[in-house]
């Protein structure tokens, strides 16, 4: 029987498996933060937005469609951005129409131009106009609106959420040029912005979840587009920010600009006694206000009243008539020559 035996110098091969295997590690892109110019090429759309949609290229800065036109009409290089982290250069309007992904701007040339693209305040145009105007608010594009975009109000009762003012943008402003009531401009506006938009609009079509704020006669009113129609929202803009802009457009006096527009007949102070006396709640500040127009009156009342003053010359006609008349009667008249002749 033969029986092989392992030379001196043969060793077994070791365990292969027993050593731990490498591990390769592919370092994902870093997500890019926004920058800290306070000046972003889009507001409407978050750098937060474009991580996640699957680009994070550190030297762009996102931009919707509208946006993404209007800059390339202005000469301005824009990318079409793809969710694998790559991009491709649109060379003409027609590609970045029929793109559907993000678009970007690198953040170096935006650098160089953004003085050119200084954002208009809408906001603060649609306030201090003094006409009967409009103003459009959009959701931001962010994490924290993600699930509000084109919800009803419904949705956002079922899921016990409100309308905050700080999700929202102003993107467009302008007057009210046609008459009607709130209905019908409130319908005028969604025709408009849906069918025939202006060519300076940024925002897309007036949808459900957005807001027409409306100024007219100075009042201000905000209403949500709707499922069905408009459903009115009387917190969302603060009173103090539109009442100063209409007293300072209605007042008949600067020094009364306190969030009341004070035209009028004011009440007396026996009025706000007896308004008192009846248990209905009067304003302290009216009380002293009635109280001081009243004492101001008594003041003006006891004083002597001026004499008018002229600079004017008086006329001839005046002077003659101010002389003093003269008696004739006690003047001796001259002789007569008859009486000379008889003497």
């Amino acid at each position: 029987m033969f029986c092989w035996c392992s030379p001196a110098w043969y060793k077994e091969p070791e365990n292969l498996a027993a050593e731990p295997a490498l591990e390769i590690t592919v370092q994902e892109p870093e997500p890019v933060s926004a920058p800290d110019n306070g000046c972003v090429p889009d507001p409407a759309i978050s750098v937060e937005s474009m991580n996640a949609y699957g680009y994070t290229d550190a030297n762009m800065l996102p931009l919707t469609k509208e946006r993404a036109l209007e800059l390339m009409e202005r000469d301005v290089t824009v990318y079409m951005l793809h969710t694998d982290n790559t991009e491709a250069m649109a060379f003409d309007a027609d590609e970045i129409r029929s793109f559907d992904g993000i678009f970007g701007v690198e953040a170096s040339e935006w650098e160089t131009v953004k003085d050119r693209f200084v954002p208009q305040d809408y906001e603060k145009s649609f306030l201090d106009n003094p006409a009967d105007s409009f103003a459009i608010y959009q959701l931001r594009d962010n994490d924290d609106t993600a699930r509000l975009h084109y919800m009803n109000s419904e949705y956002l009762e079922k899921k016990g959420l409100s309308v905050q003012k700080e999700n929202y943008a102003a993107v467009y402003a302008g007057s009210l040029d046609r008459g009607g009531d709130t209905q019908d401009r409130l319908n005028e506006l969604y025709e408009t912005f849906n069918i025939r938009r202006p060519e300076d609009f940024r925002g897309h079509s007036l949808s459900v979840s957005d807001i027409v704020a409306l100024k007219q006669n100075g009042v201000v009113s905000c209403h949500y587009v709707d499922s069905w129609g408009f459903k009115e929202l009387p917190g969302f803009l603060k009173p103090e920010n539109y009442l100063k802009n209409a007293e300072m457009a209605m007042e008949d006096d600067y020094g009364m600009i306190d969030g009341i527009i004070n035209n009028g007949p004011r009440k007396t102070v026996a009025e706000l006694e007896e308004q008192s006396k009846s248990g209905t709640p009067i304003s302290l500040l009216e009380l002293a206000q009635a109280v001081q127009h009243e004492d101001e009156e008594k003041r003006r009342a006891q004083q002597p009243p001026r004499r008018e003053t002229s600079d004017k010359k008086p006329s001839i006609l005046a002077k003659l008539k101010a002389q003093p008349t003269v008696d004739t009667t006690s003047l001796k008249s001259a002789p007569k020559r008859s009486a000379e002749r008889e003497l």
